[in-house]
Protein backbone atom coordinates (compact mmCIF):
# COMPACT_ATOMS: atom_id res chain seq x y z
CA UNK A 1 0.00 0.00 0.00
CA UNK A 2 2.83 2.35 0.84
CA UNK A 3 4.38 1.84 -2.60
CA UNK A 4 1.04 2.46 -4.34
CA UNK A 5 0.64 5.70 -2.42
CA UNK A 6 4.08 6.84 -3.46
CA UNK A 7 3.37 6.03 -7.10
CA UNK A 8 0.09 7.94 -7.15
CA UNK A 9 1.30 10.88 -5.12
CA UNK A 10 1.81 13.96 -7.27
CA UNK A 11 5.47 15.06 -7.29
CA UNK A 12 6.19 18.19 -5.31
CA UNK A 13 7.83 19.77 -8.33
CA UNK A 14 4.55 19.51 -10.29
CA UNK A 15 2.64 21.22 -7.49
CA UNK A 16 5.24 23.96 -7.31
CA UNK A 17 5.02 24.47 -11.07
CA UNK A 18 1.23 24.85 -10.85
CA UNK A 19 1.64 27.56 -8.23
CA UNK A 20 4.53 29.20 -10.08
CA UNK A 21 2.52 30.40 -13.08
CA UNK A 22 4.11 33.06 -15.21
CA UNK A 23 3.12 36.56 -14.20
CA UNK A 24 2.42 39.18 -16.84
CA UNK A 25 3.65 42.64 -15.90
CA UNK A 26 3.60 46.04 -17.52
CA UNK A 27 7.11 47.34 -17.05
CA UNK A 28 7.84 51.03 -16.54
CA UNK A 29 11.34 52.29 -17.21
CA UNK A 30 13.14 55.42 -16.08
CA UNK A 31 14.23 57.78 -18.89
CA UNK A 32 16.64 59.94 -16.95
CA UNK A 33 15.99 63.67 -17.24
CA UNK A 34 12.95 63.02 -19.45
CA UNK A 35 11.17 61.49 -16.44
CA UNK A 36 11.71 64.53 -14.23
CA UNK A 37 10.42 68.06 -13.70
CA UNK A 38 9.05 69.95 -16.69
CA UNK A 39 9.83 67.09 -19.06
CA UNK A 40 7.62 64.78 -17.02
CA UNK A 41 4.71 67.23 -17.22
CA UNK A 42 5.23 67.89 -20.92
CA UNK A 43 5.62 64.28 -22.03
CA UNK A 44 2.92 62.70 -19.87
CA UNK A 45 2.94 58.91 -20.16
CA UNK A 46 5.88 59.12 -22.58
CA UNK A 47 8.09 60.48 -19.79
CA UNK A 48 8.62 56.80 -19.03
CA UNK A 49 9.31 53.85 -21.31
CA UNK A 50 6.60 51.17 -21.19
CA UNK A 51 6.90 47.50 -22.04
CA UNK A 52 5.84 43.99 -21.06
CA UNK A 53 7.70 41.60 -18.77
CA UNK A 54 6.81 37.93 -18.27
CA UNK A 55 8.30 36.01 -15.36
CA UNK A 56 7.40 33.18 -12.97
CA UNK A 57 6.38 34.06 -9.42
CA UNK A 58 9.65 32.68 -8.10
CA UNK A 59 11.85 34.45 -10.56
CA UNK A 60 15.46 34.62 -11.57
CA UNK A 61 16.92 36.92 -14.19
CA UNK A 62 17.26 34.13 -16.72
CA UNK A 63 13.53 33.37 -16.36
CA UNK A 64 12.41 36.94 -17.11
CA UNK A 65 11.51 37.98 -20.64
CA UNK A 66 11.00 41.57 -21.71
CA UNK A 67 9.12 42.79 -24.76
CA UNK A 68 8.83 46.33 -26.06
CA UNK A 69 9.22 48.61 -29.06
CA UNK A 70 12.03 51.10 -29.54
CA UNK A 71 13.19 53.68 -32.09
CA UNK A 72 16.69 53.84 -30.65
CA UNK A 73 19.89 53.24 -32.56
CA UNK A 74 20.88 49.61 -33.18
CA UNK A 75 24.69 49.56 -33.30
CA UNK A 76 26.45 46.63 -34.89
CA UNK A 77 28.29 44.71 -32.14
CA UNK A 78 31.50 44.70 -34.19
CA UNK A 79 31.51 47.68 -36.53
CA UNK A 80 29.25 49.91 -34.39
CA UNK A 81 27.39 50.93 -37.54
CA UNK A 82 23.81 51.96 -36.75
CA UNK A 83 21.36 49.48 -38.27
CA UNK A 84 18.43 51.80 -37.55
CA UNK A 85 19.62 55.13 -39.00
CA UNK A 86 16.07 56.40 -39.60
CA UNK A 87 15.05 55.52 -36.06
CA UNK A 88 12.07 53.44 -37.08
CA UNK A 89 10.10 51.65 -34.38
CA UNK A 90 11.09 48.00 -34.01
CA UNK A 91 9.84 45.17 -31.81
CA UNK A 92 12.34 43.88 -29.27
CA UNK A 93 12.39 40.61 -27.35
CA UNK A 94 15.21 40.40 -24.88
CA UNK A 95 15.65 38.00 -21.93
CA UNK A 96 17.99 40.52 -20.29
CA UNK A 97 16.19 42.98 -18.03
CA UNK A 98 17.11 46.62 -18.50
CA UNK A 99 18.89 48.42 -15.69
CA UNK A 100 16.46 51.33 -16.12
CA UNK A 101 13.52 49.24 -14.89
CA UNK A 102 11.64 51.29 -12.30
CA UNK A 103 8.48 49.34 -11.55
CA UNK A 104 6.32 46.37 -12.51
CA UNK A 105 2.52 46.21 -12.48
CA UNK A 106 1.02 42.73 -12.57
CA UNK A 107 -1.97 42.48 -14.91
CA UNK A 108 -2.43 38.73 -15.32
CA UNK A 109 -1.10 35.19 -15.17
CA UNK A 110 -0.28 32.66 -17.88
CA UNK A 111 -0.57 28.91 -17.58
CA UNK A 112 2.70 27.00 -17.56
CA UNK A 113 1.40 25.11 -20.58
CA UNK A 114 1.88 28.24 -22.70
CA UNK A 115 5.40 28.42 -24.12
CA UNK A 116 7.32 31.68 -24.02
CA UNK A 117 7.74 31.38 -27.80
CA UNK A 118 3.93 31.54 -28.17
CA UNK A 119 3.81 34.70 -26.08
CA UNK A 120 6.64 36.21 -28.12
CA UNK A 121 4.89 35.42 -31.41
CA UNK A 122 1.65 36.93 -30.12
CA UNK A 123 3.30 40.17 -29.00
CA UNK A 124 5.32 40.42 -32.19
CA UNK A 125 2.08 40.39 -34.21
CA UNK A 126 0.96 43.68 -32.66
CA UNK A 127 1.74 46.54 -35.10
CA UNK A 128 4.70 48.71 -34.16
CA UNK A 129 4.25 52.51 -33.96
CA UNK A 130 4.46 54.51 -37.19
CA UNK A 131 6.49 57.72 -37.37
CA UNK A 132 3.93 59.59 -39.47
CA UNK A 133 0.86 58.55 -37.49
CA UNK A 134 -1.50 61.17 -36.06
CA UNK A 135 -2.02 61.18 -33.16
CA UNK A 136 1.55 60.29 -32.31
CA UNK A 137 2.39 56.64 -31.80
CA UNK A 138 5.16 55.45 -29.50
CA UNK A 139 5.90 52.87 -26.82
CA UNK A 140 2.89 54.11 -24.86
CA UNK A 141 0.39 53.47 -27.66
CA UNK A 142 2.02 50.09 -28.31
CA UNK A 143 1.80 49.12 -24.63
CA UNK A 144 -1.88 50.07 -24.51
CA UNK A 145 -2.64 48.08 -27.66
CA UNK A 146 -0.68 45.16 -26.24
CA UNK A 147 -2.61 45.20 -22.97
CA UNK A 148 -5.88 45.13 -24.92
CA UNK A 149 -4.65 42.19 -27.00
CA UNK A 150 -3.50 40.33 -23.89
CA UNK A 151 -6.95 40.88 -22.37
CA UNK A 152 -8.69 39.58 -25.49
CA UNK A 153 -6.57 36.42 -25.42
CA UNK A 154 -6.97 35.71 -21.71
CA UNK A 155 -3.40 36.63 -20.77
CA UNK A 156 -4.44 39.73 -18.80
CA UNK A 157 -7.45 40.53 -16.64
CA UNK A 158 -10.22 42.86 -17.73
CA UNK A 159 -9.97 46.50 -16.66
CA UNK A 160 -10.26 49.95 -18.21
CA UNK A 161 -6.90 50.63 -19.84
CA UNK A 162 -7.00 54.43 -19.57
CA UNK A 163 -7.58 54.21 -15.82
CA UNK A 164 -4.79 51.67 -15.60
CA UNK A 165 -2.40 54.06 -17.34
CA UNK A 166 -3.31 56.83 -14.90
CA UNK A 167 -2.66 54.50 -11.97
CA UNK A 168 0.54 53.33 -13.60
CA UNK A 169 2.08 56.74 -14.09
CA UNK A 170 1.10 57.77 -10.57
CA UNK A 171 2.79 54.61 -9.31
CA UNK A 172 5.91 55.45 -11.35
CA UNK A 173 6.02 59.05 -10.10
CA UNK A 174 5.66 57.99 -6.47
CA UNK A 175 8.23 55.23 -6.85
CA UNK A 176 10.73 57.59 -8.44
CA UNK A 177 10.13 60.19 -5.73
CA UNK A 178 10.74 57.56 -3.04
CA UNK A 179 14.08 56.79 -4.65
CA UNK A 180 15.10 60.46 -4.90
CA UNK A 181 15.46 60.23 -8.67
CA UNK A 182 17.88 57.30 -8.59
CA UNK A 183 15.99 53.99 -8.85
CA UNK A 184 17.91 51.20 -7.10
CA UNK A 185 15.23 48.56 -6.57
CA UNK A 186 12.20 47.45 -8.53
CA UNK A 187 8.80 48.33 -7.08
CA UNK A 188 5.80 46.11 -7.77
CA UNK A 189 2.07 46.76 -7.85
CA UNK A 190 -0.68 44.17 -8.23
CA UNK A 191 -3.49 45.34 -10.52
CA UNK A 192 -5.30 42.02 -10.65
CA UNK A 193 -8.54 41.02 -8.95
CA UNK A 194 -8.48 37.57 -7.34
CA UNK A 195 -11.50 35.32 -7.73
CA UNK A 196 -13.66 35.68 -4.63
CA UNK A 197 -14.74 32.07 -5.14
CA UNK A 198 -11.35 30.96 -3.84
CA UNK A 199 -12.20 31.99 -0.28
CA UNK A 200 -12.45 28.83 1.90
CA UNK A 201 -16.07 27.69 2.32
CA UNK A 202 -15.97 27.61 6.10
CA UNK A 203 -15.02 31.28 6.26
CA UNK A 204 -18.15 32.19 4.33
CA UNK A 205 -20.25 30.93 7.25
CA UNK A 206 -18.24 33.01 9.69
CA UNK A 207 -18.48 36.08 7.47
CA UNK A 208 -22.20 35.57 6.95
CA UNK A 209 -22.68 35.60 10.71
CA UNK A 210 -20.65 38.77 11.27
CA UNK A 211 -21.54 41.01 8.32
CA UNK A 212 -24.34 43.51 8.82
CA UNK A 213 -25.96 45.27 5.92
CA UNK A 214 -26.25 48.95 6.70
CA UNK A 215 -26.44 50.90 3.44
CA UNK A 216 -28.17 53.86 5.13
CA UNK A 217 -25.23 54.36 7.47
CA UNK A 218 -22.83 54.25 4.54
CA UNK A 219 -24.81 56.78 2.52
CA UNK A 220 -24.96 59.08 5.51
CA UNK A 221 -21.25 58.66 6.13
CA UNK A 222 -21.88 57.54 9.70
CA UNK A 223 -19.01 55.83 11.47
CA UNK A 224 -18.82 54.47 14.99
CA UNK A 225 -15.96 52.96 17.02
CA UNK A 226 -17.58 49.55 16.73
CA UNK A 227 -17.72 49.42 12.95
CA UNK A 228 -15.29 49.14 10.08
CA UNK A 229 -17.02 50.36 6.94
CA UNK A 230 -16.25 49.41 3.39
CA UNK A 231 -15.71 52.25 0.97
CA UNK A 232 -18.49 52.95 -1.48
CA UNK A 233 -17.91 53.11 -5.22
CA UNK A 234 -16.47 49.61 -5.48
CA UNK A 235 -17.03 47.63 -8.66
CA UNK A 236 -18.81 44.29 -8.60
CA UNK A 237 -15.58 42.34 -9.05
CA UNK A 238 -13.05 44.36 -7.09
CA UNK A 239 -12.54 45.57 -3.56
CA UNK A 240 -9.85 47.38 -1.66
CA UNK A 241 -7.68 46.75 1.37
CA UNK A 242 -8.60 49.50 3.83
CA UNK A 243 -5.84 49.04 6.41
CA UNK A 244 -3.34 46.54 7.72
CA UNK A 245 -5.15 43.72 9.47
CA UNK A 246 -8.56 44.52 7.99
CA UNK A 247 -9.99 43.15 4.79
CA UNK A 248 -12.76 44.29 2.50
CA UNK A 249 -14.67 41.48 0.87
CA UNK A 250 -17.91 41.14 -1.08
CA UNK A 251 -19.40 44.33 -2.49
CA UNK A 252 -23.04 43.20 -2.53
CA UNK A 253 -25.11 45.85 -0.71
CA UNK A 254 -21.96 47.55 0.61
CA UNK A 255 -21.79 45.75 3.98
CA UNK A 256 -20.70 47.27 7.26
CA UNK A 257 -18.43 44.99 9.23
CA UNK A 258 -18.60 44.84 13.04
CA UNK A 259 -15.21 45.45 14.65
CA UNK A 260 -15.22 42.00 16.25
CA UNK A 261 -15.19 40.56 12.72
CA UNK A 262 -11.86 42.19 11.93
CA UNK A 263 -9.90 39.25 13.27
CA UNK A 264 -11.92 36.81 11.17
CA UNK A 265 -11.52 38.95 8.08
CA UNK A 266 -7.79 39.14 8.68
CA UNK A 267 -7.75 35.41 7.97
CA UNK A 268 -8.65 36.31 4.42
CA UNK A 269 -5.43 38.24 3.92
CA UNK A 270 -4.32 35.87 1.16
CA UNK A 271 -7.66 36.23 -0.61
CA UNK A 272 -7.84 40.02 -0.66
CA UNK A 273 -9.26 41.50 -3.82
CA UNK A 274 -7.54 44.59 -5.14
CA UNK A 275 -9.00 47.81 -6.49
CA UNK A 276 -7.14 50.43 -8.53
CA UNK A 277 -3.99 48.45 -8.06
CA UNK A 278 -4.49 47.44 -4.42
CA UNK A 279 -1.30 46.62 -2.63
CA UNK A 280 2.11 46.93 -4.20
CA UNK A 281 3.52 43.61 -3.15
CA UNK A 282 2.62 40.59 -1.05
CA UNK A 283 3.65 42.32 2.15
CA UNK A 284 1.57 45.41 1.49
CA UNK A 285 4.78 47.40 1.14
CA UNK A 286 5.36 49.90 -1.61
CA UNK A 287 8.49 48.35 -2.99
CA UNK A 288 10.92 45.51 -2.53
CA UNK A 289 14.06 43.94 -3.89
CA UNK A 290 13.41 41.74 -6.90
CA UNK A 291 15.57 39.73 -9.24
CA UNK A 292 13.64 40.94 -12.28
Amino acid sequence: MGDEYKENKEPLSNIENMKNKRRVFVSIHYRGALSLGENRQKLGYAAYHWGILVAPKVDKKQDCYTFDVSDAAIPDPETRVDHNPNHEWVFRSNPIVSGSLLGLIMIGKISNGVEISEIRTHLQSIPVPQKTAIPEQNCVSWAMATIQSLQENGFAEQFEINKFMDSGIQFADETLADKSGTPATVAKMNYTARNIGSIPWFLWFIIAGTFQTNSDALRAGVESPGLLHIESGLSSSMARTIATGSITAVTAQLPVVPADAAVVLALLRDHTLTWNGGYRNGNGEESGKDEC
